[in-house]
């Protein structure tokens, strides 16, 4: 079970470790050897066995005992009744409480781990514009709607003067938005270039 929170990307990473035990000990006790092979434990609820398994079916069967009926949702035997919605609510919250199950590890399995990075998404701006999947120029954008952020971004830092006003939606944009800029600009070909340029194409 992993919590995500919104307004955030994650990362999800699982691993897998894969454990095979030599066949050679099969002749040793299960107790002594700490796992069980393929075919030496059988689930009633379960067809094939894993630790988790094991453990789950001792915890239903644990709490099939206290309250004389199942959850429909969860795996039972024929003759089970099925619980109403308040036993229900009781049989699941004591299926964590149940630890004298006495499961063993299987000899032969594979074991995944889950890790979980989290970060909280970057506002859209013109430093991340058509860089992220939610900031992007598609068939019904309006470039205004990042008016307000980009304005605040290079007015504090005086770079820029005349940002388009939030009433404009046109995509054409001047080249050079100062004078100095066109002078400044080492590449002349851009110079002799259209003034103007398609600020989503």
């Amino acid at each position: 079970k992993l919590n995500l929170a919104p307004g955030n990307g994650h990362n999800i990473e699982v691993g897998a470790t894969v454990v095979n035990s030599d066949e050679g000990l099969k002749n040793t006790d299960p107790i002594k050897r700490d796992c069980y092979f393929d075919g030496e434990k059988q689930l009633k609820l379960f067809q094939d066995y894993s630790y988790t398994s094991c453990k789950m079916e001792c915890a239903i069967m644990h709490n099939h005992d206290l309250h004389g009926c199942i959850p429909w949702y969860l795996p039972k035997e024929p003759s089970w009744k099925l619980c109403d919605p308040d036993t229900a609510m009781k049989f699941i919250k004591g299926l964590g409480g149940v630890t004298n199950c006495n499961c063993l590890q299987s000899c032969s399995e594979v074991i995944f781990t889950k890790s979980l990075s989290s970060a909280q998404l970057q506002s859209c701006d013109s430093r991340n514009f058509n860089l992220s999947p939610l900031c992007g120029a598609h068939e019904k954008s309006r470039i205004t709607a990042w008016h307000h952020s980009a304005q605040s971004i290079y007015n504090d830092k005086d770079r820029i003067n005349n940002i388009s006003t939030a009433n404009d939606v046109g995509q054409m944009r001047k080249r050079y938005f100062t004078q100095k800029m066109e002078n400044d600009e080492i590449f002349t070909n851009l110079v002799e270039d259209e003034a103007l340029y398609d600020a989503i194409e």
